[in-house]
């Protein structure tokens, strides 16, 4: 995950690889329905630190369910587990690197995760990443070999004038 930060406030987050995002639809103050959906990167973008837009990469899988069908193990990502003790509170907690605390047990029945797995995992990221820099190099070029054809071009018409 990455996060842009404008003037001391989250305006973006990039979710990279095997994205996840759980709704809660509200109408009049009252949860009515939820849905899950799942993607393989997703974009988030905040105003006034409130949800202002999500967009996914490739479509989206998922569905949404009336409130009422709510089980606890749909109300919950996936292996999720929240870690108020490592969370970012200030400005300089973001450039600290912090081991996560060893799981509790509850939590490593439903997924055990070896240093194999984190090493295949971060060498899976360091490998889109590497993709996306290309990619966006490559249309960098693309687009400067059009204005460079583009500006050869108009030098022609000026020079038969």
């Amino acid at each position: 995950m990455q996060g842009l930060v404008e003037n001391d406030t989250l305006r973006t987050i990039e979710v990279f690889g095997n994205a996840e995002a759980l709704y809660f639809f509200i109408e009049k103050e009252k949860v009515v329905m939820y849905g899950n959906m799942r993607s393989s990167d997703i974009t988030v973008r905040l105003a006034q630190q409130k949800l202002d837009e999500i967009a996914f990469k490739t479509k989206p899988k998922g569905r949404a369910y009336p409130i009422q069908d709510a089980d606890e193990k749909t109300l919950y990502l996936n292996n999720f587990r929240w870690d108020n003790a490592n969370r970012p509170t200030k400005r300089e907690d973001i450039f600290k690197w912090v081991k996560p605390r060893p799981l509790d047990e509850a939590f490593q029945k439903k997924a055990v995760i070896t240093e194999d797995d984190e090493e295949e995992e971060s060498e899976e990221a360091q490998k889109k990443s590497e993709k996306k820099e290309e990619e966006a190099k490559k249309e960098v070029k693309e687009e400067d070999t059009k204005k460079t054809r583009k500006q050869r071009k108009n030098k022609r018409k000026q020079q038969k004038k």
